[in-house]
């Protein structure tokens, strides 16, 4: 299984579960296609530009059709509570015991990350984050990064991304089918090479005259070794998708056809 993201250190190893309910949550760096956690920690270090973490939970039987939520609250030192933070709904692959959840952490401090369905708490876990600020400048390597960097690099098309990060529906043509507009997933893949930019140029041309189509940037964490987004497409034709580091240096292309 890919790894999205790598943290640059972790300080302990702490494996928490209820005593009294088989339910967990935890945070880890990866997690494998059974959903059993690798690297997991109740305190991180994270860089400010490298702040993603899986939050992964795990129950004995089927999540159960229904409201789910990740609550994560912050400890009020002033206070002397948690208080909330961020509320993130979730939608449970169906049959399946886990979820998996890539949550960019910005803040630091001590925080509490609960999960519930139907208004229930069903588990919960303690964390500590601290960030270590950093700029793109002290990256290592993008100083003498070159197109050679991205040679096995592949930029491809489908319809969606899986949680693990895999490509569904791929294919390098889709249909309008009568539509006002087909929405195409672009992937551009760097082989578990990190892409080293803060984020990428994207440049859309189409066929025949191949003038510029549409350009934009998406932002992105540097340690990120894959990365996808959506476009719209209206009319029917062939693109061409041009990607670019940070650094306009030339990653990848690729083609969509739309009929």
């Amino acid at each position: 299984m890919k790894i999205k993201h790598t943290l640059l250190s972790v300080l302990f190893l702490v494996i928490t579960a209820f005593a009294t309910k088989a339910q967990s949550v935890v945070l880890c760096e990866s997690y494998d296609t059974q959903g059993t956690a690798s690297g997991v920690y109740d305190s991180w270090t994270v860089t400010s530009t490298a702040s993603y973490i899986y939050i992964l939970y795990n129950q004995p039987t089927a999540m159960k059709e229904g409201s789910w939520y990740i609550y994560i609250d912050e400890y009020d030192v002033a206070q002397g509570k948690y208080i909330a933070y961020q509320t993130i709904p979730i939608t449970p692959v169906a049959n399946s015991t886990w979820y998996a959840h890539d949550q960019q952490f910005l803040d630091a401090g001590s925080f509490k990350v609960s999960v519930m369905f139907n208004n229930t708490p069903m588990a919960e876990f303690k964390y500590s984050i601290e960030v270590t600020p950093t700029t793109s400048t002290s990256i290592a390597g993008t100083d003498t990064l070159t197109t050679f960097y991205y040679e096995n690099s592949l930029v491809t098309a489908g319809t969606s991304v899986t949680a693990e990060g895999l490509l569904v529906g791929e294919a390098e043509t889709f249909y309008l089918n009568g539509n006002a507009s087909v929405t195409v997933t672009i992937y551009l893949d760097n082989y578990l090479k990190p892409i080293l930019s803060d984020f990428v140029y994207v440049d859309i041309f189409k066929s025949p005259d191949e003038e510029m189509w549409d350009s934009y940037t998406i932002t992105m964490q540097p340690d990120w070794d894959y990365l996808h987004f959506k476009y719209e497409f209206k009319e029917p034709g062939t693109y061409f998708i041009d990607i670019f580091n940070a650094q306009d240096i030339f990653i990848n292309t690729g083609t969509v056809i739309i009929e």
